[in-house]
């Protein structure tokens, strides 16, 4: 089903038209959503320090706490 909608949506582009779905009006502003985040965060001095440190950080992104999640088997 999906690959046919995207089909379908080609071919509306193609021949000049919108696929399916989008309904942008002109000078409008397009809201779109996403969970995506970009941190700097400088390397550990090892390997392992610096596997502890994303995970860390992750969880802190997401607000996961770290006593829970090796309950939870988010470890």
């Amino acid at each position: 089903m999906l690959r046919r909608i995207v089909r379908a949506g080609v071919r509306a582009v193609a021949g000049g038209g919108d696929p399916w779905g989008t309904h942008s009006r002109e000078g409008k502003i397009i809201r779109t959503f996403t969970q995506d985040t970009g941190l700097r965060i400088p390397p550990a001095p090892s390997p392992e320090a610096d596997r502890k440190l994303l995970r860390a950080t992750g969880r802190s992104v997401i607000g996961v706490d770290p006593e829970q999640s090796a309950a939870g088997g988010l470890g």
